[in-house]
């Protein structure tokens, strides 16, 4: 069932892209906060209005779309930053690593790992399929969100790191869909966004 949207977070600065994930118990949530230069973990106090700042886990960065999940042991952190003062945040991917949630995140080596405004900016959370896992991301080609990538993770350690596109989902022309953002899996529910225009006037 869906209900009315309700606004459960306030800043003084952008926040979009509310990743939520579940970790021993609790509900965590790292909204997009590029404009106030941090990535920020929120913890959920009562779902769904209530939410507190746990810990700031990057400062001084400009990153957008953060996305974590666990693999072996060690925290993972997808996002996508633009070089500089730039405003284009579609074309390079950026790795962070922690042994622990709550403890020190460490730049990978070889940021940024990836440059391709077709498949970096990251579109929902990483799942596993057939033993291996996978990174949805943005198509952001011939424009931001026109479709999603889905690349298989090759290599993924603090020194490394190699993925490969295996298939893309772009809307067709006649669905009247000019592209699509994220998807997301919880439990057999998957969810996706996408977009359109329409008149705002008759």
């Amino acid at each position: 069932r869906w209900s009315t949207p309700l606004r459960v977070l306030e800043r003084d600065h952008h926040l979009s892209y509310p990743f939520l994930f579940e970790h021993e118990g609790v509900l965590y949530m790292v909204p997009e906060t590029a404009e106030a230069g941090t990535v920020e973990l929120y913890r959920c106090t009562e779902f769904p209005l209530g939410w507190r700042r746990e810990r700031v886990l990057l400062e001084g960065v400009r990153l957008v779309d953060a996305t974590l999940e666990r693999v072996a042991g060690r925290w993972w952190l997808f996002a996508n930053g633009a070089p500089g003062s730039s405003r284009v945040f579609d074309d390079e991917l950026y790795i962070y690593h922690a042994e622990r949630l709550l403890g020190e995140w460490q730049a990978h080596e070889r940021n940024p790992v990836k440059s391709d405004a077709r498949c970096t900016r990251p579109a929902g959370r990483l799942y596993w399929r057939g033993g291996a896992l996978h990174r949805p991301a943005q198509i952001c080609v011939p424009r931001y969100g026109a479709g999603v990538s889905f690349n298989r993770v090759l290599r993924l350690t603090p020194h490394q790191y190699a993925e490969r596109q295996v298939a893309r989902v772009m809307p067709s022309p006649e669905s009247g869909l000019l592209g699509m953002h994220t998807v997301n899996r919880a439990g057999a529910l998957t969810v996706v966004d996408a977009f359109t225009r329409r008149r705002r006037f008759a």
